[in-house]
């Protein structure tokens, strides 16, 4: 049997096309995240994991359907101002598929075994919006998309969520 890996690190050069300039949540966050781990030999080895884009029948299981077509609407229709604090550009829908499905595969290679533990380093952030309502930066929950899936596929029988949320 192959040794986990201790961490397996989930991120994507697409995560940078979520960017409104002058928003304070902006891809400088994630790339001061990867200066820092390559500045460090044992974080610059661990594994970087392909980030596939979630399906939106997976991100339905933590959402309306209505909020997620109210997003791909306002993408679509070339972005919009959801709240006074979060914005959608033309390609945020898409990207916010990616940070989901990031937190997914990060989820799977815990659940597999092929990593102890996973760092998904997304944007659009994805842990303020609620079932039905993007909020505080986050077009959609990636916790909840992510918990969800661990029951449904990953074979778990409870998640414990903590969200340490300091700013």
């Amino acid at each position: 049997m192959t040794t986990p890996v201790p961490v397996a690190i989930l991120s994507d050069d697409a995560f940078d096309d979520h960017d409104h300039p002058g928003h304070p949540e902006s891809a400088r966050r994630l790339h001061a995240i990867g200066d820092h781990l390559r500045a460090d030999p044992q974080l610059r080895a661990l594994p970087t994991l392909a980030v596939p884009a979630a399906d939106a029948e997976l991100v339905l299981g933590a959402h309306g359907d209505a909020h997620v077509r109210r997003i791909e609407r306002a993408a679509r229709g070339g972005g919009a101002w959801i709240d006074p604090d979060t914005y959608c550009t033309d390609r945020s829908y898409d990207v916010a598929l990616r940070a989901a499905g990031a937190a997914v595969e990060g989820v799977d290679a815990v659940c597999t075994g092929a990593a102890r533990s996973a760092f998904a380093i997304v944007r659009p952030p994805g842990h303020h919006a609620t079932r039905d309502r993007a909020m505080g930066f986050c077009l959609f929950n990636n916790i909840a998309v992510a918990a969800q899936h661990a029951l449904d596929a990953g074979g778990c029988e409870r998640v414990l969520i903590l969200d340490w949320d300091v700013h």
